[in-house]
This record gives structure tokens, sequence and C-alpha cells, in this order.
């Protein structure tokens, strides 16, 4: 997913689906210039309603330290799952996930 404002890129995201239940969200990114003005937390709620309406439940990430406080904020909490897809070379990360209210 990108994000655009007067045709300039402000973020994006990826979303993968993992079996019926749960959706993973990857490659959460904001433009550093636009960092700190609700776009992160406005992409993670259309990013949400767009699991939600795919008929997910469960959605999970892995999270970058410095963003934990930001997951939290959100719903997320602090939780392992098996990730079979991209690992990160070399980052510390955080394993969290979020149910989506029906």
């Amino acid at each position: 997913m990108g994000f655009w404002q007067g045709g300039e890129l402000l973020g994006t995201l990826r979303v993968d689906f993992l079996g019926c239940e749960t959706a993973v969200l990857r490659l959460v990114a904001i433009e550093p210039r636009f960092q700190r003005r609700g776009i992160g937390r406005a992409m993670i709620a259309v990013a949400e309603r767009f699991i939600s309406t795919a008929g997910r439940s469960r959605v999970v990430t892995n999270a970058a330290i410095d963003a934990v406080g930001f997951y939290s904020r959100l719903g997320y909490e602090q939780a392992p799952w098996d990730d079979p897809g991209e690992k990160m070379a070399g980052e510390e990360i955080v394993a969290m996930q979020k149910r989506l209210s029906a």
C-alpha cells in the first residue's frame, strides 16, 4: 500500500495474509520528513480496515525496537508468532500482535 498526498509518497506498508485468520504488516515506512504527523497511525488504521474486510481477525508484525511504543499505543501487544517470511538481518525486533474487532 502506498499513501500519497498531492502526488508525493508519504509512506508505504505491505500486508501479507497467513492462513484464514492472520495478516502480517511488513515494511512499514514513513518518509522521514513526514514522521510524527499522525501518518503512520492513519496508515495502520487503513491497513487494519483492509485486513478486517478481507476476513482476518489477527494482525501481527515484527516491530523495530524503536517502534514498539508506536504499536503499543495502537493496541498491539508483544506476542510471539511464527514468521515464515522475511527475516530482519542483524536487526533486533519485537514480535507483536493485535486482535481486530468484528
